[in-house]
């Protein structure tokens, strides 16, 4: 019985999230802060690497029909089994803008922050991410697009 009532409660608030995105506009987007690191003093090993990537999203409403959305990404690359053993790390805050005829509402963002806002900051971190390795002097890494799922 709990499902259900998620279920509805879901529906409820894509549906409430559908009507607000109706007149949704983005004004603008741009890089706030940036944090890079090549740990070149870092011994090799032969441990395997991988990249990890964290991101999260928060709000500031400005007024009635203004907000702005923070997403922040973390990358690194690090061992395997090991995150905090980063050999690079990029950071990064990206700032949207929005104008919109609703009032933003957590229920509203928690959707907003991984399809409208993900969606539009992914491609400006991973450009970030290409260059910022390139300038560091390691092989740029490149990050795959988003994948739409169905």
């Amino acid at each position: 019985m709990e499902n259900v009532s998620k279920d509805i409660e879901n529906e409820a608030n894509v549906e409430k999230f559908n009507k607000f995105s109706e007149n949704l506009a983005l004004t603008g987007i741009s890089l706030n802060k940036m944090d890079t690191k090549y740990n070149d003093d870092m011994p090799a090993t032969e441990n395997e690497k991988q990249v990890f990537i964290d991101k999260k999203a928060f709000y500031q409403v400005i007024d009635d029909n203004h907000f702005k959305v923070y997403q922040d990404f973390a990358l690194a690359i690090a061992d395997k089994d090991n995150k905090d053993n980063a050999v690079v790390q990029v950071n990064s805050t990206f700032v949207l803008s929005f104008e919109s005829e609703m009032k933003l509402d957590d229920e509203i963002f928690e959707i907003l922050a991984q399809t409208t806002v993900l969606i539009t900051a992914w491609p400006y971190f991973r450009e970030l991410v290409q260059s910022a390795t390139t300038r560091m002097g390691v092989p740029p890494v490149v990050i795959p697009p988003l994948q739409a799922s169905v």
